[in-house]
């Protein structure tokens, strides 16, 4: 498949509703998110065995980020268009506030800022996103908030500040 070029960077709009896209989906904004995605839009992630189907079902996966992160910025580094697919590069950075949500389980909050980089591939439609191909460095935002046991130590740390954020009431963090 060729690609257009079009001098590195991608058309103003459609590169503002990749920004948009991915920082409403950390932030957990769902009312925004649900603005940015075709009702039949598909997320694929590849460390998730299936495919997030549907405006409905993308809009409750970004609810589960709802709280967990505050001065969250996504910025588009590098962008290329083919046809009606942008290929960016991007950095998401924010701060942990609340509860991350994974699977049924929550993760307390350890107060600590990440950045994080990001590639993905994405079809838009409309000015909306309608499918969407995403690889995030989930293990550097693990490391980065200090939930990654690297060790005995490191492992009773984040036991520790687990049971005490369950037993101190669940309190999102300032």
């Amino acid at each position: 498949m060729a690609t257009e070029d079009v001098g590195g960077t991608v058309a103003e709009p459609d590169e503002a509703v990749v920004e948009a896209f991915l920082t409403a989906f950390v932030a957990g904004d769902a009312d925004r998110m649900s603005d940015l995605v075709t009702d039949d839009c598909v997320l694929h992630r590849p460390r998730w065995p299936l495919d997030t189907e549907g405006r409905a079902a993308i809009v409750e996966l970004t609810e589960g980020n709802e709280g967990s992160f505050a001065d969250v910025t996504v910025t588009v580094e590098q962008s290329v268009r083919s046809g009606d697919r942008i290929a960016a590069y991007a950095t998401a950075s924010g701060h942990n506030v609340g509860p991350m949500r994974m699977e049924g389980r929550e993760i307390a909050p350890t107060g600590r800022r990440f950045e994080v980089p990001q590639f993905g591939i994405y079809r838009v439609e409309g000015g909306r996103i309608a499918e969407t191909w995403v690889l995030a460095d989930a293990l550097g935002i693990v490391e980065q908030l200090d939930n990654l046991p690297t060790g005995p130590s490191a492992m009773t740390r984040i036991a520790v500040r687990q049971l005490r954020w369950r037993l101190g009431g669940r309190q999102r963090l300032h």
